[in-house]
């Protein structure tokens, strides 16, 4: 009976499905968390080694006159921050700086969800109400550079005409 099935083809497939099919169950009874789990789609601090690719600066003005007010009225100079990472992504701990680390604003606690965009202002004032700001301001010829919480360079963006209402995609 046993050369029937052998002649026939059946044993042979039975051979390889039955030791695969084991195997499968051994895994999935074993790491059914890994089969099965969703993926985690949040970017904490602790699992963001490097910003590249999960931010970038967006645009940038200078003298601002009559583009964007600040929460308290005024035209300050501005800067876009992007989230391109797909994912949530908590910005605590990068920072913003202005021509080589001459100036360095680290953000606080602030969560950006997928493709989300978010305006920090950069004014020579203490930040106010909801509004985020550097304490420092841009001028022409400056340049803006956004750091990950390592403090790798991530994005930048130079400034360079006096063009009032001008904003630069970085």
């Amino acid at each position: 009976k046993n050369d029937l099935i052998a002649e026939k083809g059946h044993l042979p497939f039975m051979r390889k499905t039955i030791p695969a099919f084991f195997f499968l169950l051994f895994i999935l009874f074993c790491f059914p968390k890994c089969a099965f789990a969703e993926e985690d789609t949040s970017v904490s601090p602790e699992s963001a080694e490097s910003g590249r690719g999960l931010a970038c600066l967006s645009e940038v003005m200078t003298k601002n006159r009559a583009t964007l007010r600040d929460g308290d009225g005024d035209f300050s100079d501005w800067v876009e921050i992007r989230n391109t990472s797909g994912r949530e992504l908590n910005l605590e701990g990068w920072s913003l700086q202005k021509n080589s680390g001459k100036s360095v604003w680290t953000f606080p606690s602030c969560t950006l969800q997928a493709e989300e965009y978010l305006v920090v202002f950069a004014a020579r004032k203490a930040q106010t109400g909801t509004d985020l700001c550097t304490g420092f301001a841009l001028s022409d010829g400056d340049t803006v550079t956004l750091c990950d919480r390592t403090g790798a360079p991530v994005s930048f963006c130079s400034m360079e005409t006096d063009r009032s209402d001008y904003s630069y995609a970085a």
